[in-house]
């Protein structure tokens, strides 16, 4: 836990504890259901003063003090919270004085219920919408919608078409009401996993991103364009992927090659001193706080020019990098492919796409 200060708030567990709390209320859960979700997360509690004591202190303040969190406070307070870990000192008084101002505010009536703005994942989704997607690359996919399935995910979902468009900005420049649906690679049912589409969709599939836990849409990485298109029809009857949006970023370049290199990708690498070496993408993905994609890259133990494709399906994962921001344009060069496995969060050198190749050139490659 970091530690910068006396104050409540001054320490790692207590922001986590109120921003969590908090965030679920704007996604749309009820405090009751907000504050069972916390505890069922945080494990143990009774085992950490700190989370009662925030979370208490934060329900009183929007107004939603839960009985069995000011109990679970008043117990921490009486067993003197964590002043064991604070020094005979100024610190450890200036500290006790933060908690007996708490306990006497928990011995008041909270204030009436703050209005909180909930970012639910309700969007009002029409036919003929056109929707602008971040993607792991820095750019926007186009999402034109042919329909609504209320029966889809927590609270329906879209039936959509993938545009043959890449928007490097938004808004866009130029009409794109006439814009096609992009085809999907062309062998994507290789395993015969998608015979059930129907004739006319195989070549392009409509697909449904659905929400499946709440606070899952993410709202920040969406935005409708004032363009309109008609779409494919879509009866009640077709065929189509659900997707949940935690997987689009995996969907969209797995089936249509669009968005970023797919999970799995082996790129080649041309270092400074002439060797070739090679990396493996075995996690990606757009954190909710940060406004750049974040990948872990398995650093493969070949090396050399021209290898065959079973010696880099073979070839063991040597070190890790972790690479932050958008990969730029012409950077990648995909060599070959390795059927991604669940992979662990590995820790690992942290750095961007620009510096990639001199850390690969420094790394004690076998």
């Amino acid at each position: 836990m970091g530690t910068w200060g006396v104050g409540l708030y001054q320490n790692d567990t207590a922001c986590d504890v109120r921003d969590t709390w908090v965030e679920k209320l704007r996604q749309g859960a009820p405090a009751e259901a907000a504050t069972a979700e916390l505890l069922q997360e945080w494990g143990a509690p009774d085992d950490d003063p700190l989370f009662w004591l925030a979370l208490a202190d934060t329900q009183w303040t929007w107004g939603r003090l839960d009985r069995e969190v000011r109990d679970g406070a008043r117990r921490a307070l009486a067993a003197g919270g964590d002043l064991d870990l604070w020094p005979q000192s100024k610190e450890r008084a200036a500290r006790k004085r933060v908690f007996d101002r708490l306990a006497a505010k928990l011995e008041q009536p909270p204030p009436a219920p703050r209005a909180i703005r909930v970012r639910g994942d309700v969007i009002d989704w029409k036919r003929g919408q056109l929707w602008a997607y971040r993607t792991l690359d820095g750019k926007y996919a186009v999402l034109r919608v042919c329909a609504f399935d209320p029966a889809c995910g927590l609270v329906g979902a879209p039936v959509t078409e993938l545009l043959d468009i890449v928007l490097d900005d938004l808004p866009p420049t130029g009409s794109l009401a006439q814009t096609g649906p992009k085809l999907a690679r062309p062998n994507y049912n290789e395993s015969g996993r998608y015979d059930f589409f129907d004739p006319q969709h195989r070549a392009s599939p409509l697909f449904e991103p659905k929400v499946k836990r709440r606070g899952e849409l993410p709202r920040r990485r969406l935005k409708k364009l004032r363009a309109q298109g008609e779409p494919r029809a879509a009866l009640p009857t077709t065929k189509t992927i659900g997707v949940p949006w935690d997987t689009m970023d995996e969907f969209l370049p797995n089936m249509f090659d669009a968005g970023g290199p797919r999970l799995g990708a082996v790129h080649r690498w041309s270092l400074a001193n002439g060797e070739i070496v090679y990396t493996v993408i075995e996690r990606m993905r757009f954190p909710p706080t940060n406004y750049e994609s974040e990948w872990q890259l398995g650093v493969l133990d070949c090396r050399g020019a021209d290898l065959e494709a079973r010696a880099i399906e073979t070839a063991n994962v040597c070190a890790w990098l972790i690479v932050f921001g958008f990969p730029p344009t012409g950077m990648l060069h995909e060599a070959g492919y390795r059927p991604p496995k669940t992979a662990v969060y590995r820790s690992g050198r942290v750095l961007r796409w620009d510096a990639l190749p001199n850390a690969l050139g420094e790394l004690p490659l076998p």
